[in-house]
């Protein structure tokens, strides 16, 4: 095997090109669903599994969706609106509502209407 000294290359005739690539963001509508908080931030929700920061989630996601935001469900027609924006994906902490005297399960009611989300079900 014969190696060439590499004074031998010009290496000034080499073209190298800085390119700067950038993603496109994807156009999935993601929403993340939040319930109003309770005014004592040390108080246990029980319908909520998990609490998420929904600002840092929001601005994470921001990043690689152009279509993100954050809902809050007050009521059911709350929850009927978002049916009709037909996210991609729901995100959210909720295990469930109260609507009167009715309780609604979140994930439950996302496969009913055929709505991928992020959690587990009911029945989990």
């Amino acid at each position: 095997m014969i190696i060439e000294p590499t004074s031998k290359f010009n290496l000034e005739s080499i073209s190298l090109k800085s390119e700067i690539i950038l993603a496109r963001k994807s156009n999935k509508k993601i929403e993340i669903v939040v319930v109003p908080k309770l005014k004592n931030k040390l108080s246990h929700q029980k319908n909520v599994g998990i609490k998420l920061d929904e600002k840092v989630i929001l601005t994470i996601l921001s990043n690689h969706y152009s279509n993100v935001i954050v809902t809050q469900i007050n009521t059911q027609n709350d929850l009927n609106k978002l049916l009709m924006r037909k996210p991609d994906l729901v995100l959210s902490g909720v295990k469930y509502f109260n609507f009167g005297d009715k309780e609604l399960w979140l994930n439950d009611f996302l496969d009913l209407h055929k709505i991928a989300y992020i959690a587990s079900s009911r029945k989990a």
